[in-house]
């Protein structure tokens, strides 16, 4: 299995615009510093499970996820290369 997490800044980029000779152009965008970030699983089998929510993924939402990838594959989940079980109580 395969599992990342990526962040999105909701906040506007304009990178162009026009302008009557001479004068600066002035654009405004709504301020926006709200992210969005989603923690993603695609498995050798092909399966892809994903949760995305407001804010920043932290590790109460990682442990959540896992919990979720557990209800839906079977065996242990590896993590940096060493095993480890991380909820006995969910099989």
């Amino acid at each position: 299995m395969y599992l990342d997490e990526v962040g999105f800044a909701m906040n506007g980029v304009r990178r162009q615009t026009w302008s009557t000779r001479g004068v600066t152009p002035l654009v405004t965008l709504p301020a926006n510093w709200e992210k969005l970030s989603t923690i993603g699983a695609i498995t050798s089998g092909g399966q892809f499970l994903q949760n995305t929510k407001v804010g920043a993924i932290q590790s109460g939402n990682v442990v959540h996820f896992f919990q979720h990838l557990l209800r839906h594959i079977q065996g242990d989940i590896v993590v940096g290369g060493v095993l480890r079980k991380l909820l006995p109580s969910a099989k």
